[in-house]
């Protein structure tokens, strides 16, 4: 008012503007870990779990925002969702199939969308060859999981077996088997008459005439197989 005149002056300069993009909302899926970022370019980073690290991996469901500060100060944020599935397959460990017989694989229920490497579309799917067989599995929230078996096909052969002695009541028979193309885990004998015997030549006596039917079963590999004849003492 006593017309006295003063000055000043202040530089602005635009500000360097950070990028920050988280993307999509993601899911835990399975065991595998998600790692959320690098969601930009700063000087500076901070999420709302308060680590300070570009790029952090989150083991819960939740939202997740991430703010990055330039070099000029200027803060930029970005949110995400994150959602857990419940969705997981195990096929267990790889399997040995006898020749002649089947096997259920299974992939768990919890699944709403199957595909198996056999073009099947099932839970579960019934295996009578080797090979390696895989499945993949979804749940209505996206999650994808995988998982793979290998099944050995165990080939199966029958047992033979000769009989030497006297096939009168009460004179000892003798029973050899022969080992094949390989010795077998385990012979088991059946004479027919309730008696067993789990050796390889087995010896026995008959107390009662009559026909019986002797059995060799022999075990390889977890397979088993068997091979009958009838005698008469």
């Amino acid at each position: 008012q006593f017309g006295c005149v003063r000055t000043d002056t202040i530089e602005i300069t635009p500000g360097i503007l950070p990028v920050v993009n988280l993307g999509p909302d993601e899911i835990i899926c399975g065991t595998e870990p998600l790692v959320l970022g690098p969601g930009g370019n700063g000087a500076s980073y901070l999420w709302s779990t308060g680590e300070t690290t570009p790029s952090i991996v989150a083991n819960f469901p939740g939202t997740y925002i991430l703010t990055i500060t330039s070099f000029t100060d200027c803060m930029v944020s970005d949110t995400i969702e994150v959602v857990e599935s419940n969705l997981s397959v195990e096929l267990g460990p790889d399997l040995f199939l006898c020749e002649g017989e089947s096997l259920t694989l299974d992939a768990g229920m919890t699944a709403d969308l199957y595909l198996w490497s056999t073009g099947a579309n099932t839970q579960t799917i019934d295996v009578t060859v080797g090979g390696t067989f895989i499945v993949e599995v979804m749940d209505s929230i996206g999650c994808v999981l995988s998982d793979t078996v290998d099944v050995t096909l165990q080939p199966v052969e029958a047992p033979n077996f000769n009989i030497s002695g006297d096939t009168t009541i009460f004179e000892p028979l003798t029973f050899s088997a022969d080992q094949g193309s390989s010795p077998p885990d385990a012979y088991i004998w059946d004479f027919g008459d309730g008696i067993t015997a789990n050796t390889q030549t087995a010896t026995h006596t008959y107390q009662s005439f009559g026909m019986f039917n002797v059995c060799l079963t022999t075990i390889r590999n977890g397979c088993e197989a068997t091979t009958c004849a009838m005698i008469e003492v």
